[in-house]
């Protein structure tokens, strides 16, 4: 049996805090689990009220810190820290719009057992509030990696993933990058320096998350913010790790757009293609944002309640 600790930072989202924590609530589990939540809202704090409400009757031990300083990284990193402090074998870090298969967690466990890996990625797999068009279910920038299982080379993305602490005290106290604090990319950021002091990383596919998208994010505009954001982070990931742009990047930029445009002629009667064109031409532009200085931040706002 393992000592496992699920960190979960949630910022205004009561309601789908609750639907997270109702779905741990009902996972199989043999191991030994406590819940951290760390409440981003300074003012608010609806995530400490929630919590609070739940704790008496809560299937595991769960506790609600208040983080202060506001974005992705430094709530991660807030419970980070008082998870580590725990001495656990694993942490885990969910989002506060994932919902959880019952085999969740044991999925994980057997994961990271089986390989040896230090770092162990879910299936995430959409849920998109009704009525969704049809070109969502269909567009590319809503899906992710459900297939692989086993040993990659990297993750690239933290929400539902598994991690030994041990590999953690390779970064000597250095954890999230809080310069990436609602621009997003600081996952992917920790990761590329965990693998570069060693650590492995593996994907099972049978530990099922739900990501719930709410309407707000179910429109064409979300969809290109959030390419133009990856582009964005992407160059800027490239420039933190020391990997020097080329003429070949730059020629990739005008291609891109290119080649977008020429999907959009191409795809008059195929609206998700569309969409996929235009995802790729604010890809190429938020690269050409960045290189131009603008640093694009995606989390400002807030979708869901």
């Amino acid at each position: 049996m393992s000592k496992v600790v699920i960190c979960i930072p949630t910022f205004r989202r009561p309601e789908m805090l609750k639907q997270t924590l109702d779905a741990l609530a009902l996972m199989v589990c043999s191991h030994s689990v406590a819940l951290l939540v760390g409440d981003n809202d300074t003012e608010g704090q609806q995530g400490v009220a929630l919590v609070a409400s739940l704790s008496e009757s809560y299937r595991f031990p769960i506790k609600c810190m208040v983080i202060e300083r506001r974005g992705h990284p430094a709530a991660r990193n807030g419970l980070l820290i008082a998870a580590l402090a725990r001495d656990p074998d694993f942490i885990v870090f969910l989002d506060d719009d994932q919902i959880v298969d019952p085999n969740y967690l044991e999925a994980l466990v057997d994961t990271a057992e089986r390989d040896s890996s230090d770092l162990v990625g879910p299936a995430v797999w959409p849920q998109f509030e009704e009525p969704a068009p049809q070109w969502v279910r269909e567009c590319k920038i809503y899906r992710r990696d459900t297939d692989s299982n086993g040993p990659v080379p990297i993750l690239t993305g933290d929400g539902g993933i598994l991690v030994r602490p041990a590999c953690l005290a390779l970064l000597k106290g250095r954890y999230y990058d809080e310069s990436f604090g609602l621009s997003g990319g600081a996952d992917t950021e920790l990761f590329q320096r965990l693998k570069e002091v060693g650590a492995t990383f593996s994907r099972c596919s049978e530990a099922k998350v739900l990501e719930v998208y709410p309407l707000s994010r179910l429109t064409v505009r979300w969809a290109i913010s959030r390419a133009y954001r990856l582009g964005n982070t992407a160059f800027r990931l490239r420039r933190i790790a020391g990997s020097p742009l080329d003429i070949i990047d730059y020629a990739k930029i005008p291609a891109g757009i290119a080649k977008a445009a020429l999907d959009l002629v191409f795809n008059l009667a195929r609206p998700h293609k569309q969409v996929d064109a235009l995802c790729m031409a604010a890809r190429a532009m938020g690269k050409l944002a960045f290189m131009l200085g603008s640093v694009h931040e995606d989390y400002r706002r807030t979708h869901g309640r």
